[in-house]
């Protein structure tokens, strides 16, 4: 059952690995913002998937996604971890552009099972759709999404936008006014041994919660 699988699960050690990739994908971004030769079109080199400065589409499951400019779009398995899968850690660094995440599966960009996915967007105004598992959630793990500029719109049906279960999902928004709009089990929402922390520094946001699933209690 749920509590079985979570008192064999090291939750620190899972913790400790989110903050330590963390903080390398934001070391990352430092490195990306004085880079000046991006390809023509995106290339992989040894897990890393260097984007162009047009609309890139991406969809594959790659460790980290740099991407220089550009109204690209996010799907299928870019940006999301699953450990259960063999993919523990995953993480996008987009530095411009109006981009789209769209998480059409059950774990979306910035979102982990049994790993950490970290999502950093530093510009535009970017729209975030998730079915399942999106947006700063985390199961067993570390799901951070970070966006630092831009009127930005997130919208999911359950367990998004800072949710966490046996984890930690970390959201934040550092400006713009933004629309927020969950079904259930986000914005801020904690499971068992979980923390959910969302935070908006500035801008006239809209938060909309439920009419998804109906209350049978």
């Amino acid at each position: 059952n749920f509590l079985g699988v979570l008192a064999k699960v090291d939750v620190s050690a899972l913790l400790e690995a989110g903050r330590a990739f963390q903080q390398a994908v934001y070391a990352a971004r430092d490195s990306a913002m004085f880079m000046t030769n991006w390809p023509e079109r995106p290339t992989r080199i040894d897990g890393v998937m260097f984007g162009s400065r047009g609309d890139d589409v991406y969809t594959n499951a790659d460790l980290l996604i740099l991407d220089p400019a550009g109204d690209d779009t996010y799907s299928a398995d870019a940006g999301s971890a699953n450990g259960l899968q063999g993919r523990p850690l995953a993480a996008i660094v987009d530095l411009a552009g109006n981009d789209r995440y769209i998480g059409d599966r059950g774990v979306g960009p910035g979102a982990a099972v049994f790993g950490a996915a970290v999502l950093l967007d530093c510009g535009g105004d970017d729209v975030y759709h998730a079915k399942y598992v999106g947006q700063a959630s985390a199961f067993f793990g570390v799901g951070w999404l970070e966006d630092v500029s831009g009127r930005d719109t997130y919208r999911a049906q359950a367990h998004s936008q800072a949710a966490g279960y046996g984890g930690v999902g970390y959201f934040r928004d550092a400006a713009g006014n933004d629309l927020y709009d969950v079904g259930f089990s986000g914005q801020a929402y904690a499971g068992v041994m979980g923390v959910g922390l969302l935070v908006d520094a500035a801008g006239n946001d809209r938060y909309f919660a439920g009419g998804v699933e109906h209350d049978y209690e």
